[in-house]
């Protein structure tokens, strides 16, 4: 049997993706190829790319920092953090939200080492805006319960709510800086097993076909994607840097071979 067609895949991937389309897509994978067993870990931005750096995983699907010199990034998709304020709160008659407005109703968000936590301290500096915390929680669904229970209001990915949209109201933050773009990341020095690199390439092919489809990566359409003329939203199926015999690279520095996609 071809090297390809079996395997054993780990992924780590932050929690708003593993509850978003990760499942289906990789469901999708192993009906195609069902002697690869894949399995995947949700995890926080900062242990995403820790695993990666680790070699705990073949690769990870998170954010790139900007010390990561190390780790090289496909992009997939953008995901907009918005303010969930619990139904019948004052913030309910605003289309949008500047962070300052958001911070004076006392804010739950996610503890340091998260990326969403990274993207709003981000925000924070440029505006010099000293942030009223209120609370601090190491997953979503508890700083939604928060936000259920009149706790405060949180800064989330608009996904991580789900299908569950009538009990709370979702407030976009109005700043140009309030899209976190999720990454495919791999150590640069790696070379993917077969089987690894056709779960890549299935699902960069997966991702670009939502993009193109208009489907966001995770469960709410209404996810910000990115556009196909910006020089983010890459074609990961246009020529790259060849190293590989096979015709294979997933780096974003050009080379004159042609890499076609594969439709798994």
């Amino acid at each position: 049997m071809n090297s390809a067609s079996t395997g054993f895949v780990t992924i780590a991937a932050l929690p708003t993706v593993c509850a978003g389309a990760l499942p289906e897509l990789v469901r999708s994978f192993i009906e195609t190829y069902p002697g690869i067993r894949v399995q995947f870990s949700d995890v926080i931005a900062e242990r995403v790319r820790e695993a990666v750096l680790k070699r705990e995983v073949d690769f990870g699907i998170g954010t790139l920092h900007a010390c990561d010199a190390d780790l090289r990034a496909t992009p997939l998709f953008q995901d907009r953090l918005v303010v969930f304020a619990p139904s019948g709160h004052p913030l309910s008659l605003k289309h949008t939200i500047t962070l300052r407005e958001a911070s004076t109703y006392g804010l739950i968000l996610p503890r340091r080492e998260s990326s969403v936590r990274e993207a709003v301290e981000a925000i924070a500096h440029r505006e010099r805006l000293l942030l009223d915390i209120r609370y601090e929680t190491n997953f979503m669904p508890t700083a939604l319960a928060f936000v259920r229970a009149n706790l405060g209001i949180a800064i989330l990915p608009e996904t991580a709510a789900g299908a569950e949209t009538s009990a709370f109201l979702r407030i976009p933050l109005n700043n140009r800086f309030s899209n976190r773009r999720i990454e495919l990341l791999q150590r640069r020095d790696a070379t993917l097993s077969p089987a690894a690199e056709s779960l890549v390439r299935h699902l960069l092919h997966k991702f670009y076909v939502r993009k193109h489809d208009g489907h966001g990566a995770g469960s709410d359409s209404r996810t910000k994607r990115l556009k196909p003329s910006s020089r983010n939203a890459i074609n990961p199926f246009e020529s790259m840097n060849c190293t590989h015999a096979s015709g294979r690279c997933y780096s974003r520095v050009r080379c004159t071979k042609m890499h076609v996609p594969e439709a798994v």
